[in-house]
């Protein structure tokens, strides 16, 4: 299964547990930037959760792509992630060779961004990774450039 068509395509996710507190974080700023840190923040509520570099991932850089690793099984992580991720407007999650994605959409900046959710197991380029040890799942995300002749 090859994971990086679906990280082209701007997916990416990875980490669960139990939801602490889901944060809603007002954010003046509409930019990605000011999107990507917020929903870093959001996504770090969920136990267990923690960020890795998406390049020793992957092994491909990325930019902007924020990867998390997680002991919570995929589908444990994908159900948290949705619970973080319920006031951002979705399409719903579609499955293709195991990898979980959703497209969300930011109704205040108007910015849209991808999320992954994949089991380390059903990869065995994940799974010969030294990072992954110990871990079950991955998320990742990215919040896609604003599109020309938007003000961003």
């Amino acid at each position: 299964m090859n994971t990086l068509g679906l990280i082209g395509a701007g997916l990416l996710v990875g980490v669960v547990g139990t939801v602490a507190t889901v944060l809603s974080l007002p954010v003046q700023d509409t930019s990605p930037d000011a999107l990507t840190a917020s929903l870093h923040a959001q996504l770090l509520t969920l136990k267990g959760l923690h960020q890795v570099s998406c390049e020793a991932l992957f092994g491909l850089q990325i930019a902007d792509a924020q990867c998390f690793l997680s002991h919570a099984p995929r589908d444990r992580l994908k159900a948290r992630t949705e619970e973080v991720l319920n006031g951002y407007e979705s399409g719903g999650w579609s499955n293709d060779y195991g990898v979980w994605g959703a497209f969300y959409h930011d109704r205040r900046s108007g910015l849209a961004f991808g999320v992954n959710v994949l089991d380390i197991e059903g990869d065995s380029e994940l799974r010969k990774n030294p990072l992954t040890r110990g871990s079950v799942s991955v998320l990742n995300f990215v919040v896609d450039p604003p599109q020309p002749g938007t003000d961003h």
